[in-house]
């Protein structure tokens, strides 16, 4: 058994990512009914290293079954504002994923997110792409998913929720755990086993589902 390898920090900052030439990141798409939703690019592969890119957009379900796909193309000028071509109610993710002839040095995609709604409006910057096949070959990947530091407001209306993205293979069955900590200081905590997860599938954590009394 292979053991696994440790990713340097120092590696990262100073851009040593290997061969990249695919860039990526995916995207939670709201129900379109309720939130409006726009994909931002900006072609700075252009602006910073003269590079032509080919462009693509996944649509998928939140259970990770394709629906659209699209090749976008910097025609117009140096910005995308892509929209998903769904139903009304559709729920699922975007993948933007982008490919050069030559070296683009870092492996994840600089977009930002802009969702709509009559009561405001909230922008969310790349947050999660699907790695790469040479990264798993050469093993620079982290399989022990952690996330920290995001901010809940439940209220008698709101239930804060968070997004992720599986990759293209499947996943067997995990064991997640929360916890959450007030302003007072005081702690809750849960865990729970998450189904087994198909390739590209999405899934939704509200924690008020597993904390009784939130509130």
């Amino acid at each position: 058994m292979t053991a696994p390898r440790t990713i340097s920090f120092r590696d990262n900052v100073s851009n040593q990512h290997g061969a990249v030439y695919r860039s990526s990141g995916i995207f939670y798409l709201p129900p379109t009914d309720k939130v409006h939703t726009t994909l931002s690019i900006l072609n700075y592969w252009a602006l910073k290293r003269e590079l032509q890119v080919a462009v693509v957009a996944s649509t998928r379900t939140m259970a990770g079954e394709l629906v659209g796909r699209q090749r976008l193309r910097f025609d117009e000028g140096l910005v995308i504002n892509f929209r998903a071509d769904v139903d009304a109610g559709f729920e699922g993710s975007v993948e933007i994923e982008v490919f050069a002839a030559d070296n683009m040095v870092i492996p994840y995609a600089a977009i930002i997110a802009w969702y709509e709604t009559p009561m405001g409006l909230g922008l969310v910057h790349s947050y999660a792409r699907a790695y790469s096949s040479h990264e798993v070959e050469e093993r620079r990947t982290v399989t022990r998913g952690r996330e920290g530091c995001w901010t809940i407001a439940d209220d008698a209306l709101t239930r804060s929720f968070a997004v992720f993205h599986n990759g293209p293979t499947g996943v067997a069955p995990q064991t997640v755990h929360l916890r959450v900590t007030n302003a007072a200081g005081q702690r809750r905590a849960a865990s729970w086993v998450l189904p087994a997860l198909k390739p590209y599938e999405s899934v939704k954590v509200k924690p008020a589902q597993h904390l009784q009394d939130l509130v």
